[in-house]
Protein backbone atom coordinates (compact mmCIF):
# COMPACT_ATOMS: atom_id res chain seq x y z
CA UNK A 1 0.00 0.00 0.00
CA UNK A 2 2.85 2.39 0.78
CA UNK A 3 3.95 2.34 -2.88
CA UNK A 4 0.69 4.07 -3.80
CA UNK A 5 1.43 6.84 -1.27
CA UNK A 6 5.17 7.31 -1.75
CA UNK A 7 6.54 5.66 -4.88
CA UNK A 8 10.22 5.72 -5.92
CA UNK A 9 9.30 8.12 -8.73
CA UNK A 10 7.67 10.49 -6.22
CA UNK A 11 10.69 10.25 -3.88
CA UNK A 12 13.02 11.11 -6.76
CA UNK A 13 11.01 14.24 -7.52
CA UNK A 14 10.20 15.16 -3.91
CA UNK A 15 12.93 13.74 -1.64
CA UNK A 16 11.28 15.10 1.52
CA UNK A 17 8.56 12.47 1.14
CA UNK A 18 11.20 9.91 2.13
CA UNK A 19 10.49 11.18 5.63
CA UNK A 20 6.90 9.89 5.38
CA UNK A 21 8.02 6.52 4.04
CA UNK A 22 10.78 6.13 6.62
CA UNK A 23 8.50 7.09 9.49
CA UNK A 24 5.90 4.52 8.46
CA UNK A 25 8.51 1.82 7.81
CA UNK A 26 10.07 2.37 11.23
CA UNK A 27 6.82 2.21 13.20
CA UNK A 28 5.71 -0.91 11.32
CA UNK A 29 9.14 -2.50 11.84
CA UNK A 30 8.99 -1.78 15.58
CA UNK A 31 5.54 -3.34 15.89
CA UNK A 32 6.53 -6.40 13.85
CA UNK A 33 9.77 -6.96 15.75
CA UNK A 34 7.95 -6.52 19.07
CA UNK A 35 5.43 -9.20 18.12
CA UNK A 36 8.04 -11.59 16.73
CA UNK A 37 10.10 -11.32 19.92
CA UNK A 38 13.75 -11.99 20.56
CA UNK A 39 15.54 -14.69 18.53
CA UNK A 40 17.92 -15.05 21.48
CA UNK A 41 17.13 -16.64 24.88
CA UNK A 42 18.95 -13.66 26.44
CA UNK A 43 16.59 -11.11 24.93
CA UNK A 44 19.03 -9.80 22.32
CA UNK A 45 18.42 -9.43 18.61
CA UNK A 46 15.11 -7.56 18.57
CA UNK A 47 16.87 -4.26 17.93
CA UNK A 48 18.65 -5.72 14.93
CA UNK A 49 15.36 -7.20 13.77
CA UNK A 50 13.81 -3.73 13.76
CA UNK A 51 16.63 -2.45 11.56
CA UNK A 52 16.35 -5.48 9.28
CA UNK A 53 12.62 -4.91 8.77
CA UNK A 54 13.21 -1.22 8.01
CA UNK A 55 15.89 -2.15 5.49
CA UNK A 56 13.79 -4.79 3.76
CA UNK A 57 10.97 -2.27 3.32
CA UNK A 58 13.17 0.63 2.20
CA UNK A 59 15.78 -1.10 0.01
CA UNK A 60 13.56 -1.48 -3.10
CA UNK A 61 12.85 2.25 -3.06
CA UNK A 62 16.54 3.12 -2.97
CA UNK A 63 17.47 0.59 -5.64
CA UNK A 64 14.83 2.03 -7.96
CA UNK A 65 15.98 5.61 -7.29
CA UNK A 66 19.59 4.65 -8.03
CA UNK A 67 18.45 3.32 -11.40
CA UNK A 68 16.71 6.62 -12.15
CA UNK A 69 19.68 8.70 -10.98
CA UNK A 70 22.21 6.66 -12.95
CA UNK A 71 20.55 7.74 -16.21
CA UNK A 72 20.79 11.47 -15.38
CA UNK A 73 23.18 13.90 -16.97
CA UNK A 74 24.73 17.09 -15.62
CA UNK A 75 27.59 17.78 -13.25
CA UNK A 76 28.57 15.37 -10.50
CA UNK A 77 26.36 17.03 -7.90
CA UNK A 78 23.30 17.44 -10.12
CA UNK A 79 23.34 13.76 -11.07
CA UNK A 80 23.11 12.47 -7.49
CA UNK A 81 21.84 15.35 -5.39
CA UNK A 82 18.34 13.86 -5.08
CA UNK A 83 19.47 10.48 -3.74
CA UNK A 84 21.58 12.21 -1.04
CA UNK A 85 18.56 14.24 0.00
CA UNK A 86 16.42 11.09 0.09
CA UNK A 87 18.98 9.41 2.37
CA UNK A 88 19.01 12.47 4.66
CA UNK A 89 15.22 12.65 4.98
CA UNK A 90 15.01 8.89 5.51
CA UNK A 91 17.70 9.00 8.20
CA UNK A 92 15.89 11.79 10.05
CA UNK A 93 12.57 9.96 9.85
CA UNK A 94 13.99 6.81 11.46
CA UNK A 95 15.48 8.90 14.28
CA UNK A 96 12.21 10.68 15.00
CA UNK A 97 9.98 7.61 14.67
CA UNK A 98 12.14 5.42 16.93
CA UNK A 99 12.69 8.15 19.52
CA UNK A 100 9.00 9.11 19.58
CA UNK A 101 7.98 5.49 20.14
CA UNK A 102 10.58 5.15 22.90
CA UNK A 103 9.33 8.31 24.63
CA UNK A 104 5.70 7.18 24.58
CA UNK A 105 6.34 3.51 25.44
CA UNK A 106 9.63 3.32 27.39
CA UNK A 107 8.89 -0.04 29.01
CA UNK A 108 8.11 -1.72 25.69
CA UNK A 109 10.88 0.16 23.88
CA UNK A 110 13.56 -1.05 26.30
CA UNK A 111 12.65 -4.63 25.40
CA UNK A 112 12.68 -3.86 21.68
CA UNK A 113 15.80 -1.69 21.46
CA UNK A 114 17.93 -4.00 23.60
CA UNK A 115 20.78 -4.09 21.08
CA UNK A 116 20.82 -0.32 20.67
CA UNK A 117 20.89 0.16 24.45
CA UNK A 118 23.74 -2.33 24.75
CA UNK A 119 25.73 -0.48 22.10
CA UNK A 120 25.19 2.86 23.85
CA UNK A 121 26.26 1.33 27.16
CA UNK A 122 29.40 -0.14 25.61
CA UNK A 123 30.25 3.29 24.23
CA UNK A 124 29.58 4.84 27.66
CA UNK A 125 27.10 7.20 26.05
CA UNK A 126 24.02 6.80 28.21
CA UNK A 127 26.06 7.37 31.37
CA UNK A 128 27.25 10.74 30.12
CA UNK A 129 25.58 14.11 30.39
CA UNK A 130 23.57 15.35 27.43
CA UNK A 131 26.18 18.02 26.84
CA UNK A 132 28.83 15.40 26.09
CA UNK A 133 26.80 13.96 23.25
CA UNK A 134 27.87 10.81 21.47
CA UNK A 135 31.58 11.46 21.70
CA UNK A 136 33.81 8.79 23.20
CA UNK A 137 36.76 10.83 24.43
CA UNK A 138 38.54 7.75 25.74
CA UNK A 139 39.30 6.72 22.16
CA UNK A 140 42.23 8.15 20.26
CA UNK A 141 41.98 9.88 16.90
CA UNK A 142 43.44 6.85 15.13
CA UNK A 143 40.94 4.47 16.79
CA UNK A 144 37.95 6.65 15.95
CA UNK A 145 39.16 7.21 12.38
CA UNK A 146 39.79 3.50 11.82
CA UNK A 147 36.44 2.46 13.33
CA UNK A 148 34.49 4.96 11.22
CA UNK A 149 36.51 4.06 8.14
CA UNK A 150 35.51 0.41 8.58
CA UNK A 151 31.84 1.41 8.81
CA UNK A 152 32.26 3.54 5.68
CA UNK A 153 33.84 0.61 3.85
CA UNK A 154 30.93 -1.60 4.85
CA UNK A 155 28.46 1.03 3.62
CA UNK A 156 30.14 1.13 0.22
CA UNK A 157 30.43 -2.67 -0.08
CA UNK A 158 26.88 -3.35 1.12
CA UNK A 159 25.48 -0.73 -1.24
CA UNK A 160 27.46 -2.17 -4.15
CA UNK A 161 26.64 -5.83 -3.50
CA UNK A 162 23.01 -5.36 -2.46
CA UNK A 163 22.15 -2.21 -4.40
CA UNK A 164 20.94 -0.41 -1.24
CA UNK A 165 22.54 -2.51 1.47
CA UNK A 166 23.87 0.58 3.21
CA UNK A 167 20.28 1.27 4.28
CA UNK A 168 20.88 -1.23 7.10
CA UNK A 169 23.89 0.66 8.47
CA UNK A 170 22.16 4.02 8.10
CA UNK A 171 19.04 2.69 9.82
CA UNK A 172 21.13 1.19 12.61
CA UNK A 173 22.83 4.53 13.31
CA UNK A 174 19.47 6.30 13.18
CA UNK A 175 17.92 3.92 15.73
CA UNK A 176 20.96 4.38 17.98
CA UNK A 177 20.36 8.13 18.02
CA UNK A 178 16.61 7.59 18.41
CA UNK A 179 17.19 5.30 21.38
CA UNK A 180 19.47 7.86 23.00
CA UNK A 181 16.85 10.59 22.54
CA UNK A 182 14.20 8.29 24.03
CA UNK A 183 16.45 7.46 26.97
CA UNK A 184 17.06 11.13 27.67
CA UNK A 185 13.35 11.98 27.49
CA UNK A 186 12.58 9.08 29.83
CA UNK A 187 15.04 10.20 32.50
CA UNK A 188 16.29 13.75 31.81
CA UNK A 189 17.84 14.19 35.25
CA UNK A 190 20.37 11.42 34.51
CA UNK A 191 21.65 13.60 31.68
CA UNK A 192 21.77 16.84 33.61
CA UNK A 193 18.38 18.10 32.43
CA UNK A 194 15.29 19.14 34.35
CA UNK A 195 12.33 16.78 34.34
CA UNK A 196 9.38 18.69 32.90
CA UNK A 197 6.81 16.27 34.31
CA UNK A 198 5.46 15.20 30.94
CA UNK A 199 7.00 12.68 28.49
CA UNK A 200 5.98 14.76 25.48
CA UNK A 201 7.59 17.92 26.86
CA UNK A 202 10.69 15.93 27.82
CA UNK A 203 10.82 14.60 24.27
CA UNK A 204 10.42 18.06 22.72
CA UNK A 205 13.50 19.18 24.68
CA UNK A 206 15.54 15.98 24.24
CA UNK A 207 15.12 15.74 20.46
CA UNK A 208 16.78 19.00 19.36
CA UNK A 209 19.30 18.94 22.23
CA UNK A 210 20.58 15.48 21.32
CA UNK A 211 20.75 16.30 17.61
CA UNK A 212 22.64 19.51 18.37
CA UNK A 213 25.15 17.73 20.61
CA UNK A 214 25.92 15.36 17.75
CA UNK A 215 27.12 18.35 15.78
CA UNK A 216 29.50 19.09 14.31
CA UNK A 217 31.35 15.75 14.22
CA UNK A 218 28.17 13.72 13.74
CA UNK A 219 27.17 15.50 10.55
CA UNK A 220 30.56 14.69 9.00
CA UNK A 221 30.40 11.01 9.98
CA UNK A 222 26.78 10.44 8.92
CA UNK A 223 27.31 12.51 5.77
CA UNK A 224 30.29 10.31 4.90
CA UNK A 225 28.10 7.21 5.16
CA UNK A 226 25.53 8.85 2.84
CA UNK A 227 28.20 9.62 0.24
CA UNK A 228 29.69 6.14 0.61
CA UNK A 229 26.28 4.56 0.11
CA UNK A 230 25.79 6.68 -2.99
CA UNK A 231 29.19 5.59 -4.37
CA UNK A 232 28.37 1.90 -3.97
CA UNK A 233 24.82 2.35 -5.25
CA UNK A 234 25.94 4.22 -8.37
CA UNK A 235 28.36 1.46 -9.32
CA UNK A 236 25.86 -1.28 -8.59
CA UNK A 237 23.09 0.35 -10.66
CA UNK A 238 25.46 1.02 -13.54
CA UNK A 239 26.74 -2.56 -13.71
CA UNK A 240 23.26 -4.04 -13.48
CA UNK A 241 21.71 -1.82 -16.15
CA UNK A 242 24.52 -1.05 -18.55
CA UNK A 243 26.49 -4.16 -19.38
CA UNK A 244 29.03 -4.48 -22.18
CA UNK A 245 29.39 -0.74 -22.76
CA UNK A 246 32.50 1.10 -23.91
CA UNK A 247 35.02 2.68 -21.56
CA UNK A 248 33.67 6.13 -22.48
CA UNK A 249 30.33 5.15 -21.00
CA UNK A 250 31.78 3.87 -17.73
CA UNK A 251 34.40 6.60 -17.30
CA UNK A 252 32.04 9.22 -15.75
CA UNK A 253 30.54 6.53 -13.52
CA UNK A 254 33.98 5.53 -12.22
CA UNK A 255 34.81 9.21 -11.72
CA UNK A 256 31.61 9.71 -9.70
CA UNK A 257 32.31 6.66 -7.53
CA UNK A 258 35.90 7.80 -6.93
CA UNK A 259 34.80 11.35 -6.13
CA UNK A 260 32.12 10.36 -3.60
CA UNK A 261 34.37 7.75 -2.01
CA UNK A 262 37.15 10.32 -1.60
CA UNK A 263 34.75 12.90 -0.14
CA UNK A 264 33.56 10.24 2.32
CA UNK A 265 37.08 9.49 3.58
CA UNK A 266 37.83 13.21 3.97
CA UNK A 267 34.61 13.71 5.95
CA UNK A 268 35.46 10.75 8.21
CA UNK A 269 38.88 12.29 8.81
CA UNK A 270 37.42 15.71 9.67
CA UNK A 271 34.75 14.16 11.89
CA UNK A 272 37.37 12.23 13.87
CA UNK A 273 39.48 15.37 14.31
CA UNK A 274 36.50 17.32 15.64
CA UNK A 275 35.38 14.49 17.93
CA UNK A 276 38.80 14.18 19.58
CA UNK A 277 40.09 17.72 19.68
CA UNK A 278 36.98 19.90 20.04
Amino acid sequence: MIESIVSPEILEKKPWKAFIAGFIFTLVAILLAGNVGSPSPYGHGVGYLVVAFISVAAAPFFVHIFKIEERKRGNIFQRHEKIIRVYAWFFLSVIIASSFFYSLNPTVAEKIFTDQLKELENAHVIQKSAASGMATKSLSFVEIFENNLIVLGLAIVFSFVLGAGAVFLISWNATLIGTLIGKISQNPSAFGLSHLGNPILNYVVALPLTLLTLLPHGIFEIGAYFFGAVAGGILSAALIQERYKSWEHYKPIIEDVGFYSSISVIMIFIGALIEVYL
